[in-house]
């Protein structure tokens, strides 16, 4: 999920993270879009969590969703229409959860020349297919993995 240009011009300031493997989020994968990067940062930082004790590891999503209305952002809202391009990734987030570790990214890209904060799951991003033969071979696979545990 490469990242630099387009922030750094906006707010003045070069970010050192790494670009994503797949810098576009395509149509069809979940992300959340925020008003501005301090509406992004405090919906990582503070909404984006996993439960307390004994439920933990799984993610908290009482919280999530107190996080977009106190942050004004959305699940892929309004301004998802089309392909979203991730220009600079702003920060790396890492939950621990039961079925693995989730990483999520707050990115910025440019839309109609203003720039545009959202978040999204790295990993799953990667993952997403991308082509007819992408989600055929995905769906295949899953399929086989579920054969072969009974």
């Amino acid at each position: 999920m490469p990242i630099l240009l387009s922030l750094a011009l906006a707010t003045g300031q070069a970010s050192s993270l790494p670009l994503p493997d797949h810098t576009d989020i395509p149509d069809g994968f979940s992300t959340v879009l925020c008003p501005n990067q301090d509406a992004a940062k405090l919906m990582l930082d503070r909404y984006h969590d996993v439960k307390p004790a004994p439920n933990n590891h799984t993610s908290n999503i009482e919280l999530f969703f107190a996080g977009l209305k106190a942050t004004g952002c959305s699940q892929a809202g309004v301004e998802m229409k089309g392909t979203i391009t991730i220009t600079q990734v702003m920060q790396r987030k890492t939950l621990p959860l039961a079925s693995g570790e989730e990483l999520l990214i707050r990115y910025s890209h440019r839309s109609a020349g203003k720039p545009v904060a959202g978040i999204a799951n790295e990993d799953g991003n990667n993952g997403f297919a991308r082509t007819d033969l992408a989600e055929w071979t995905s769906q295949r696979y899953r399929w086989l993995a579920k054969c072969t545990r009974h």
